[in-house]
């Protein structure tokens, strides 16, 4: 991985602080990574203001604090120093530069081995009255708006919180249209069960799965993507049919293009719903939400899935399938 992209990746909110104060150096180095963000036509519309007098920390601490409705507690966590982000309220992009500002800073702090959070409320801190005189005091626009604060120090703890589980499903894939086979096509004789075993969910994810393991268009572990994606939410898709898919980083276990399709005549109960066809998709690149995308329509067509529950050879699989003509 790109060494700069996996000091992001490691990068952790820290709250919890030595009371000791950083270096000059340090600091500013953050703050040009501040100066140095992008923003909308170029118009820098930040401003930043260092806090490093005790005093002025503390008050600011304290109005902070009773806008949270917990004066007895330090809402900057003990830091040291605090950064204060205004951007000029005439750029029309200006909460989205001061929040690039921060990130830029809150980044540029783990590189140079600070611990940092971003402290909300610094709007409604200076809208007070001790806010806005603070602003004439700095000599600052009376059309700034505050956007955050930014605290920072040396961590009180050697070891930094362990990231939350990310959201993969948050990743979407929009690539270039290509022509791709139609459904009928993908599957093969091979990638059918027109008499399934299982007898809940997980084991027919995994029977449907492990078709396409042995097809070779995955191994064993898009059959834990397929779970996983299944623990999130339900691919249940209506019609006695469900599409059983792997996350976005699954997806990259991803060998070859393949469908499988599973009958169970039984039924498996999917939540309050019972499917009787478990399909399992599998597609390299922009191939798979063009399977997902054909599947769906063979799920939502009355005829195919009669056709499909009745048919008892590979042949009557084809036949149901072959005269769905959005596939091209």
């Amino acid at each position: 991985m790109n060494e700069f992209v996996d000091l992001m990746t490691k990068r952790r909110s820290v709250r919890k602080f030595q009371s000791k104060m950083i270096r000059n150096a340090e600091l500013d180095q953050v703050l040009y990574a501040g100066l140095y963000a992008a923003s909308g036509m170029g118009r820098q519309p930040c401003y930043f203001v260092a806090v490093r007098d005790p005093e002025t920390r503390n008050l600011l601490s304290s109005m902070n604090a009773r806008i949270l409705e917990t004066p007895d507690k330090d809402p900057f966590y003990g830091a040291p120093v605090v950064i204060v982000v205004f951007a000029d309220t005439a750029s029309p992009t200006y909460l989205y530069d001061g929040s690039l500002a921060l990130g830029n800073m809150m980044n540029a702090a783990h590189a140079v081995g600070l611990g940092s959070c971003w402290v909300h409320r610094a709007k409604e801190e200076f809208e007070t009255a001790t806010g806005k005189l603070l602003l004439k005091e700095w000599g600052l626009p009376e059309t700034v708006e505050g956007i955050g604060h930014l605290v920072l120090g040396y961590p009180a703890e050697e070891e930094l919180p362990a990231p939350a589980p990310r959201k993969e499903d948050h990743v979407i894939f929009l690539m270039e249209k290509k022509q791709f086979p139609a459904l009928v096509d993908i599957l093969g004789e091979d990638s059918i069960c027109l008499h399934g075993t299982a007898t809940s969910k997980e084991e027919a994810i995994r029977e449907a799965g492990q078709i396409l393991v042995d097809l070779n268009c995955a191994g064993s572990e898009y059959i834990e993507s397929m779970l996983q994606r299944e623990q999130d939410f339900s691919t249940y898709l209506g019609n006695g049919a469900a599409i059983a898919h792997g996350t976005v980083w699954g997806r990259t276990r991803i060998r070859k293009t393949g469908v499988a399709m599973v009958r169970y005549d039984d039924g498996i109960p999917f939540g309050e719903e019972t499917a009787t066809l478990v399909f399992a998709a599998a597609g390299v690149g922009d191939d798979h939400m063009d399977l997902v995308q054909q599947i769906c329509v063979a799920i939502q067509n009355e005829t195919v899935i009669k056709a499909l529950h009745e048919a008892q050879t590979y042949d009557d699989v084809k036949a149901a399938l072959k005269n769905l003509m959005l596939y091209k």
